[in-house]
């Protein structure tokens, strides 16, 4: 008799974020020997059932898209009694709260606690809604329940405020590679360092363009992605020609973006992971990164790692990855390195591993 796992993929259709995460540890999944012991439904909003991930190895499930809390406690837990799983899934943070008095076991992946923070206040209505309910939601989660996060630092993070063990799965960006491999296009026509930014002051965009200015670079622009196009630090920068902001992008304009830069600046604050720097590890671009938590512990000596707080350690970092071309080499054998361990098999298997200590009890 084969397992029955669900899988909520609410946001598969997502280009990052939360739907970055499901797409990646989907396609980890498919990687590895699971349908020897497991049979997995992933349920989608039907509107999403073109999203590109259909073809991988599970069953899928279409339903009506609902707002997201709606979808979560009503339709995830009837879904899961009309299938009979034995085992939820739950990659957002958060999960069903009826489903504790189910017979199904359950695992949830927290990305981080940036949602408890008080002086997190920031964001459009949406998003302040969403904070809301994970607050609610997440103190929850039945101690039965296994929980899986992305970095050690959040694994503190859960342990501190939420008195709750965790098991850290770093996640892999293999699947983002691979869709965009083939429309990779060398573009030696414009030199330029690229930032992964946001108008969130955790990203740290405005140090980032401070320090770039500073360096006056010869022929050397800054491109900015991460946020819309008419955006309120675009306005304050506007008199620059060498700050560019792309406004939002398709992932192949991302990964061309990695591809073609001479570095990616992210010294961001606070992050859950720090996704870019894996992006462009696999690209074999060097990084600048924050010598913080958990931006250090995902590039180790993969990276340059700089002060965020610091416009002066920023410009020093961007220096390095620019102009030294030894140091360059160096980091590329070094990312190699570190891809090992961070990897969809490695992360596949993790997740499988988790399945099978759940329910062998």
């Amino acid at each position: 008799m084969k397992y029955k796992i669900l899988i909520d993929g609410y946001y598969l259709a997502k280009p990052r974020g939360m739907g970055r995460y499901v797409k990646e540890l989907l396609y980890s999944l498919s990687q590895t020997e699971f349908a020897e012991n497991f049979k997995i439904f992933v349920l989608i909003p039907k509107e999403d059932k073109n999203c590109g991930l259909v073809n991988l190895p599970f069953n899928y499930i279409e339903a009506k898209k609902l707002p997201f809390p709606l979808w979560e406690q009503f339709l995830v837990p009837y879904y899961s009694l009309k299938y009979d799983i034995d085992l939820l899934l739950s990659p957002y943070n958060t999960f069903p709260l009826i489903g504790r008095f189910f017979k199904y076991r359950s695992v949830v992946t927290i990305h981080d606690l940036m949602f408890l923070d008080k002086s997190n206040v920031g964001g459009n209505i949406y998003q302040k809604l969403g904070n809301l309910y994970r607050k609610l939601v997440v103190s929850s989660i039945p101690n039965k329940s296994k929980i899986i996060t992305v970095s050690q630092k959040s694994a503190r993070d859960i342990k501190e405020y939420l008195k709750r063990d965790s098991q850290v799965i770093y996640t892999a960006v293999d699947l983002f590679y691979k869709e965009n491999e083939s429309q990779l296009t060398k573009n030696n026509n414009i030199k330029y360092v690229y930032h992964v930014g946001g108008v969130s002051p955790h990203k740290n965009t405005e140090r980032v363009i401070q320090a770039f200015l500073a360096l006056q670079l010869e022929d050397t622009k800054l491109i900015i992605s991460g946020m819309s196009k008419d955006n309120p630090i675009k306005a304050k920068y506007k008199e620059y020609n060498s700050v560019v902001f792309t406004g939002w992008l398709e992932d192949a304009e991302v990964a061309n973006l990695y591809y073609n830069a001479k570095a990616v600046i992210f010294p961001s604050l606070v992050e859950g992971y720090g996704l870019p720097i894996i992006e462009a590890f696999k690209y074999g671009t060097p990084v600048v990164t924050s010598n913080v938590e958990p931006m250090n512990e995902i590039a180790k000596d993969a990276a340059i790692l700089v002060d965020p707080y610091s416009i002066d350690s920023i410009q020093r970092g961007i220096l390095e990855a620019v102009n030294n071309e030894k140091y360059r080499e160096e980091l590329k054998y070094k990312m190699k390195q570190r891809l090992n361990e961070i990897n969809a098999e490695r992360m596949g298997n993790k997740v499988l591993g988790i399945f099978y200590s759940i329910l062998s009890k």
